[in-house]
């Protein structure tokens, strides 16, 4: 005796566009409140892209800090990274 069973989907597909712009919106929100509190701190209106890079000067610091028992060449590449990073924030904040 063969048996055979039909699945049958009554909702429409999920269209890969809202997915991918409800996933870009989950996304966009810790970075659009983070933007907000940078505005509160520095008395100014941040943009996404001005938190993104304070975001990256924040982060070689700490990677240029807290390795100490690093290998000095590593250290050498977090500091230029922290250098690189603190000349573009303050390229972008000044603008």
């Amino acid at each position: 005796m063969k048996r055979e069973m039909v699945i049958s989907s009554a909702q429409p597909a999920v269209e890969f566009k809202s997915i991918s712009s409800r996933i870009a919106a989950a996304v966009r929100m810790p970075l659009v409140a983070l933007s907000r509190y940078y505005s509160m701190v520095l008395e100014r209106e941040i943009n996404i892209r001005q938190t993104l890079m304070l975001l990256n000067a924040q982060t070689a610091f700490v990677f240029a800090v807290f390795p100490v028992d690093g290998p000095l060449v590593l250290r050498a590449l977090c500091a230029a990274w922290l250098w690189h990073a603190v000349k573009k924030c303050r390229n972008i904040l000044t603008d």
